[in-house]
């Protein structure tokens, strides 16, 4: 029996001997690992308590005196017009950056072919309706002569600079939206007919030309 327990004997021995450093050590004060149990503890804790509190703060209620350009900032809108800057027909983004200031991005078909635009719309709100100066450029196939795709016609690249004056009603998640402005070309590629041989000079730089134009979309 002597002989069984002997080595165990052997291995108890040192944790005998420092038994009493230890107990020293945690009657001065807490061990390391204390110290770590109870910060994280701590931590815990914390973070239930902050749960707590974001569950009991009630959701922030919105402005009663925000307008609808702030309530519903953003619309996607079907548009069409004549000499518009998306064309004859488009689709278009119109997003309320601020109350008195929108962006807008579209693009559609006109007479030469696709055409895209955006551009700003500083505006004032009063109600659930706006003025608005829309101020932007589009680029596109430019139509000259004859009817589109016709022996008469002829296309080129070109850019034009938009400026419209902007009527916008919002109301019960619809927008509408009547547009007059000008359209003023600051540049045009080399003239090519059907064929796709050149056609002669380019329509003059700086030409200015009528638009109209309608949206009707939906607000979110």
């Amino acid at each position: 029996m002597s002989r069984a327990l002997h080595p165990l004997a052997l291995l108890l021995l040192p944790l005998l001997l420092t038994a009493p450093a230890y107990a020293s050590f945690g009657a001065d004060g807490p061990s390391m690992a204390q110290q770590t149990a109870a910060r994280e503890a701590a931590r815990i804790a914390g973070a239930h308590a902050e749960r707590q509190r974001a569950r009991d703060t009630p959701p922030r209620a919105p402005d009663p005196n925000a307008s609808i350009f702030e309530k519903q900032p953003v619309v996607i809108e079907v548009q069409a017009g004549i000499g518009a800057p998306t064309g004859l027909l488009g689709i278009g983004l119109d997003v309320s950056l601020a109350p008195h200031l929108a962006w807008q991005v579209g693009a559609g078909l006109a007479f030469g072919g696709p055409r895209i635009a955006t551009g700003i719309r500083p505006q004032l709100v009063s109600g659930d309706g706006a003025i608005g100066l829309g101020l932007g450029v589009s680029t596109g196939r430019a139509q000259r002569g004859g009817l589109p795709m016709t022996e008469s016609s002829a296309i080129a690249h070109a850019v034009w600079l938009e400026s419209d004056l902007q009527f916008i009603r919002r109301s019960a998640g619809w927008s509408g939206r009547f547009s007059i402005g000008l359209s003023t070309r600051l540049g045009q590629g080399p003239c090519v007919d059907q064929d796709g041989e050149s056609c002669g000079a380019a329509q003059a730089i700086g030409r200015v030309s009528p638009q109209i134009g309608l949206g009707l979309g939906k607000a979110f």
